[in-house]
């Protein structure tokens, strides 16, 4: 393993670098361009210390449903039960936090180790509301006049919570089953009523029932006992519905003494972190985590297509684009094997490592395709039972060579580090290049050559902006296809949340749609212009090489500033303008009504109110291109004082 590159090193050279380009920027002998260079070097190595500061991250696991996240985490960090992983048991009854068969978990989970106090599990409750409304559809879902190509279906780990609060008999396995006990059990009169009306009324014996709104206990403490049974019961009871005081949760919060487990967290993590699967949308949470300097992100993906999961990469895309170079660092792409995969890869002649270079490559090559600025030295693999040996026919444990499976954990934990370590490395590098180009401003004065071509390149900048200007982005058109491409039941659950949904959000599509936008309009001409100013510049040395380089960087940053911001101000506006009952009102009712497309009407309903309340007209107020292009022609002027 290579030497530690000391993160608190990074940041001593950094507070170096803050503290002689200030020199720099505050000395008035200097020429005002050499200022504002040193004053973009000082913002430049803030920000490098920002990130290196930062000393323990929250490591997130994402995936699409049922990829293995949850089995990872329990074997990582040992949230695995001793007794019962051993030879003749089946090894997913070690797992303490798989629910029941190893079916998945109904939210987030989130789990840090505590020192002190007790282990407890904190329920955030899903709103009265949410609830309220997956009642409505879990009842319009079993009833006969159910429509799945239009009607919304709760996924089947929410449709397990509901059917457990209600206390329907397992042996009702079927639809039809479970409504007429629910009839039978609230004595719905149905003889002279239609369904709808029968439905409706179902849904209020349902609710009254459930009585979600008492439902109060959020906080659960292990007393005494077993805590491996305790904490395998009580996370199971509450993803399952299982508990009567206890609601539905929207995330769960588990805090584990190191007396109860010692997890062995290394060092640099702070919690764990167990997403809601991937099923599609957006995932603007997701996107978020990623650009927090206090996470790193592990995307998990099946070996079979690695880098080529859609959803996985449409959430990187729009998040790592080349003009940000810090978020790749802390993103890792892990490929979750199952039995021996990776042996049995095509031409790896049943070598493990083979296979991992294999998958590797490909992966690479379909990132590549995607344009998704990834760091390709961070692809790893990771099996959760490696070293176990497992029948075939009953999925019970043959042999346990802990060696090996202690190794894979190992191995994986020193990826991640290494990957810091990288990150570190790097950055020492930029800020030692840095610190040459602030002795350069030190020791030298700008020149009339300088002046010219920083002039030309202004000028240039001028006649991009122009050109921007005349790019046509058609944001109806493409959010109409966002939307004829979502499912009809996915659609539905969205509208009946005003809009918000896992698997469809509107706003979080308006949001891609702006970055989209902002790269139709800006990106091509953006690479036209800094090959512009590289020409002007030529073979550079010195002081003038210092310039062009700061000029590229900023040009990249205000890039990415404003691609941000138009993806957030798209946000903001849509979810300001449309997230209201008044919008939905009409695609509320079209359920049941017995009219055929249901896609259709409810894409010409939001497409009318998205153009009545001139979203992309509103964006356009706040001038971000312009803003883009007169911030560069601001930073070359050197007129300015």
């Amino acid at each position: 393993m290579k030497k530690m590159i000391q993160r608190e090193s990074v940041v001593t050279l950094c507070e170096q670098l803050i503290a002689e380009s200030k020199a720099i920027k505050e000395n008035t002998g200097k020429h005002f361009i050499i200022q504002k260079v040193a004053n973009h070097i000082c913002e430049r190595a803030s920000e490098i210390k920002d990130i290196c500061s930062v000393d323990k991250y929250d490591i997130y696991f994402n995936g699409k449903v049922e990829v293995g996240k949850s089995t990872a985490i329990c074997n990582l960090f040992n949230l695995v039960d001793r007794s019962k992983f051993t030879v003749d048991k089946r090894p997913s009854d070690a797992l303490l936090l798989k629910t029941a068969s190893g079916r998945t978990t109904v939210c987030e989970t989130v789990i840090t180790q505590i020192e002190d106090d007790k282990s407890k599990i904190i329920v955030d409750p899903v709103s009265v509301e949410e609830f309220h409304v997956l009642v409505r559809e879990y009842i319009k879902a079993i009833s006969p006049n159910y429509n799945a190509d239009t009607d919304s279906l709760p996924p089947e780990e929410l449709i397990r919570a509901l059917k457990n609060m209600l206390h329907i008999p397992s042996e009702y396995t079927s639809n039809e089953d479970r409504y007429q006990f629910l009839l039978d059990k609230f004595m719905v009169e149905h003889t002279e009523i239609n369904q709808n009306e029968l439905v409706n009324m179902l849904i209020v014996e349902v609710s009254k029932y459930i009585n979600y709104e008492n439902r109060t206990q959020i906080e659960y403490c292990c007393e005494s006992g077993d805590f491996n049974e305790w904490l395998k019961k009580h996370f199971n009871d509450i993803n399952d519905g299982r508990l009567d005081n206890c609601p539905l949760p929207s995330k769960i919060y588990i805090d584990i003494r190191k007396n109860d487990i010692d997890m062995g967290l290394p060092n640099f993590i702070s919690r764990v972190i167990d997403t809601r699967g991937i099923d599609g949308g957006q995932r603007k949470d997701i996107q978020d985590v990623i650009k927090n300097k206090k996470s790193i992100s592990i995307m998990n993906d099946e070996i079979g297509m690695i880098g080529g999961n859609a959803d996985l990469m449409n959430i990187m895309k729009q998040v790592l684009v080349k003009e940000n170079m810090d978020l790749r660092h802390r993103v890792f792409l892990i490929g979750l094997e199952r039995d021996c995969e990776l042996s049995d890869v095509p031409d790896a002649d049943g070598n493990r490592e083979s296979g991992k270079k294999i998958k590797t490559q490909q992966a690479i090559n379909r990132m590549k395709k995607s344009g998704i600025n990834f760091s390709f030295e961070n692809i790893a693999f990771y099996n959760s039972f490696y070293g176990i040996a497992i029948a075939s026919s009953n999925k019970k444990i043959m042999k346990i060579c802990s060696e090996q499976y202690d190794q894979e954990k190992n191995e994986f934990f020193n990826f991640i580090e290494d990957g810091l370590k990288f990150m570190y490395s790097g950055y020492r590098k930029e800020l030692m290049d840095l610190l040459d180009k602030v002795k350069l401003l030190e020791k030298n004065s700008i020149t009339e050559e300088v002046l010219i071509k920083l002039d030309q390149s202004k000028d240039a900048v001028i006649v991009t902006k122009e050109e921007a200007k005349h790019q046509v982005y058609d944001l109806i058109g493409k959010l109409e296809e966002e939307i004829q491409g979502t499912h009809p039941s996915v659609l539905r659950a969205s509208v009946n949340r005003l809009g918000i949904y896992p698997s469809f959000n509107l706003y979080a599509t308006i949001q891609k749609l702006g970055g989209e936008e902002f790269t139709k309009k800006c990106l091509e001409v953006k690479r036209e212009l800094v090959g512009n100013i590289k020409g002007r510049f030529g073979c550079s040395v010195g002081i003038e090489e210092v310039i062009l380089q700061t000029l590229l960087s900023k040009i990249d940053l205000e890039y990415y500033n404003y691609y941000e911001k138009s993806r957030a101000l798209y946000y903001e506006i849509s979810d300001r303008g449309l997230h209201n009952v008044e919008t939905w009102e009409k695609p509320l009712q079209y359920w049941g009504d017995g009219n055929k497309k249901y896609r259709e009407r409810v894409t010409v309903d939001i497409l009318r109110e998205v153009m009545k309340k001139e979203v992309q007209k509103s964006l356009s107020k706040f001038l971000i291109l312009d803003l883009f292009f007169d911030g560069l022609v601001k930073f070359m002027d050197f007129n300015q004082q």
